[in-house]
């Protein structure tokens, strides 16, 4: 049985927490901050791709604290994200574990292409690639997101890469 949302939440504040802040800031002087929790998971992406790792967990955070009652899969996705790219590979793991076991379960709807995407970032490449042919294998309408989503650039370079984005046809 996967732990209460909430004391997830709890974990991850409390790595959070051990973070270093890097002098990093959240702040972008022309822009409002974000009002939704899908804004705040922008946000965190966003920050994530800048390197500002601790302010992309912090912005999941938020995020989790907008979605309301719920799986908060998306949420969930995000802060596994900035986790694995922030260098916490265990606390990525750890949260895209409990995803994959609610997945199983039939708890929550997860789509392959997140769990690899969770995975690159992590810097995985055996796992992104396995759940990438599972995505294939499913035929999963998230599959375009290989041609264009900055997720993957982790595992660009691996000779897999070219033979997984060639079985994608481009819409």
């Amino acid at each position: 049985m996967s732990r209460p949302v909430s004391t997830r939440i709890a974990a991850a504040l409390l790595v959070l927490a051990a973070c270093s802040s890097g002098g990093e800031s959240s702040e972008k002087a022309d822009t409002p901050a974000p009002q939704t929790a899908e804004e705040w998971i922008a946000e965190s992406t966003r920050l994530r791709q800048e390197g500002s790792y601790k302010s992309a967990v912090d912005a999941a955070l938020e995020a989790f604290k907008l979605a309301g009652s719920g799986p908060r899969v998306q949420e969930r996705i995000a802060l596994a994200k900035a986790f694995g790219a922030g260098g916490n590979p265990t606390a990525a793991i750890n949260e895209i574990k409990e995803l994959e076991k609610e997945r199983t379960a039939g708890e929550i709807q997860l789509d392959e292409v997140d769990i690899a995407a969770v995975y690159a970032q992590i810097g995985d490449p055996p796992a992104v690639f396995r759940w990438l042919e599972r995505a294939i294998a499913s035929n999963s309408p998230n599959l375009q997101r290989v041609h264009t989503d900055t997720d993957f650039d982790p595992v660009k370079s691996d000779p897999r890469w070219a033979d997984i984005v060639a079985r994608v046809p481009q819409q």
